[in-house]
C-alpha cells in the first residue's frame, strides 16, 4: 500500500494480496486502473453507480471538490452522488452537507433541503451560509418565524451580513 488513502483498515507499506478472479462485490477492496496508474479502494455501490472510496477520511474533500464542479457542469445527479461520498468519507462534512441543501432546494424538494442544512448546522453551529439557506427554505414554505430565527442568529454572529439583514427586512414588512 502506497499513501495514506485506506487509512485506518490499511497503513502505507502493507503487504495485500490481489485475487485476480475474485468477484468485485460491493464493499470488496479492489485495485483498479484509474488515470494511468493502479489505484487500491474499496468498491461502494451508491445507487445504480460504483465508486472508489478511500477509507481516510481526510479524503472526503477530493470528493467535495468533484461534487462542486459537476455541479457547475449541471450534472446534478453525479453531483449529489459525490456530495453524499463526501459525507460517507466525512460524516460532520458541513460544506457538503449544505451543498446538498442548496441542490435539494434547486430541485424543489424543501423538506430535504432543510433536512441537510440542518445536518450542517450540527456539524458546524456557526455556519452562517447554511443558517442564511435554511432560513430562505423556510421562508418560501411560510415558515417566516423560524426563518426569522436563523437570520437573527447569523446577525449575532455577523452584524455586517447583507443577506441576513435584508433576508429579516422582507419577512418583516
Amino acid at each position: 500500500v502506497l499513501g495514506d488513502s485506506m487509512e485506518p483498515e490499511f497503513v502505507e507499506r502493507d503487504i495485500i494480496i490481489i485475487e485476480p478472479e475474485g468477484l468485485a462485490t460491493d464493499g470488496s477492496y479492489v485495485l483498479a486502473w484509474l488515470d494511468d496508474e493502479h489505484i487500491f479502494r474499496q468498491l461502494v455501490k451508491r445507487g445504480d453507480r460504483w465508486l472508489l472510496h478511500p477509507l481516510n477520511p481526510r479524503y472526503a474533500d477530493a470528493h467535495f471538490h468533484l461534487a462542486v464542479n459537476l455541479d457547475r457542469l449541471g450534472r446534478a445527479a453525479d453531483a449529489r452522488a459525490a456530495y453524499l461520498e463526501a459525507i460517507r468519507c466525512d460524516p460532520r462534512h458541513a460544506a457538503a452537507q449544505n451543498n446538498l441543501g442548496l441542490l435539494s432546494a434547486r430541485e424543489g424538494r424543501s423538506e430535504e433541503a432543510i433536512a441537510f442544512f440542518r445536518a450542517a448546522l450540527l456539524s458546524a453551529p456557526n455556519f452562517t451560509q447554511a443558517r442564511i439557506s435554511l432560513g430562505i427554505v423556510l421562508a418560501r414554505l411560510g415558515r417566516n418565524e423560524e426563518a426569522a430565527e436563523h437570520f437573527r442568529a447569523v446577525l449575532r454572529l455577523q452584524p455586517g451580513s447583507l443577506a441576513a439583514r435584508s433576508a429579516l427586512q422582507r419577512l418583516e414588512a
